[in-house]
């Protein structure tokens, strides 16, 4: 069964990584939901969830990379990915 650490045996640098992560997960969630109940076009909030799920999966990344090397490198090919299809709809959006 894994322990999780309490906030007070965490280091600096991995408190800042769950802040972060955190908070990019709560604004994704609001994002979806604005852009489910059409609040905010639903191509706009696509824009920028992309970017944002790369970032939660570097944090995740950053996060796993002491217990398993192996989990951190696909996190960070997650987040390549991720970039790459946010910027690949991003160009064909406005230029095409």
């Amino acid at each position: 069964m894994v322990r999780l650490k309490k906030w007070s045996e965490m280091s600096l640098k991995m408190k800042w990584v769950t802040l972060i992560r955190l908070f990019t997960s709560v604004f994704v969630i609001i994002n979806v939901l604005l852009g489910l109940f059409n609040i905010i076009n639903i191509q706009i909030t696509n824009n920028i969830n992309m970017p944002l799920l790369g970032i939660i999966f570097i944090m995740n990344g950053i996060d796993s990379m002491k217990d398993n090397r192996t989990i951190a490198i696909f996190s960070f090919a997650v987040a390549i990915f991720s970039f790459a299809v946010g910027i690949f709809i991003y160009t064909v959006q406005f230029n095409g």
